[in-house]
């Protein structure tokens, strides 16, 4: 088993560090310059459209249609 392992590598987990973002939603006073619910209503509305035409099942797109029209 340790033949598979780099002992010369880096390991890291990344979920524990600190990661820089650049910031998208907020303009340089610090406001929000977007609105997410839009773009929430559009996906739900879309998916749901899928749904009711056939072109997709619940088991895929069912639950995140509900949770995007309930949010």
């Amino acid at each position: 088993m340790s033949e598979a392992f780099d002992e010369d590598a880096i390991y890291r987990w990344s979920a524990t560090e600190k990661w820089e973002y650049r910031t998208v939603f907020y303009n340089l006073d610090g406001e929000l310059d977007a609105s997410p619910r839009p773009d929430f209503y559009a996906a739900a509305k879309a998916s749901v459209g899928r749904l009711a035409s056939g072109k997709t099942v619940a088991e895929e797109e069912g639950m995140a249609a509900l949770f995007l029209f309930r949010h």
